[in-house]
């Protein structure tokens, strides 16, 4: 499982630094909403704003502009 996540968190690394920054994150998070809700239409307002949202909750709570995997697999588990 571990090697899976490990894939899904470098498809999302854009610039192969190891570590998710805050756009990185803001786009992971829309794509797991489009998931979530079971759907490729394309992200509303009010999505747009909860993944915002959620993204500045995520970096907050690790104290950090970033995310490396390890953060990534404990905080991650509370959005979805």
């Amino acid at each position: 499982m571990y090697q899976i996540i490990a894939v899904i968190f470098k498809i999302f690394d854009v610039d192969c630094d190891g570590k998710l920054n805050r756009s990185e994150v803001v786009q992971m998070l829309q794509c797991m909403l489009c998931l979530r809700e079971n759907s490729l239409t394309e992200i509303n307002d009010k999505d747009t704003s909860e993944v915002q949202s959620k993204a500045d909750e995520i970096l907050k709570t690790a104290q950090t502009q970033w995310l490396t995997i390890e953060d990534y697999l404990v905080k991650i588990q509370r959005f979805l």
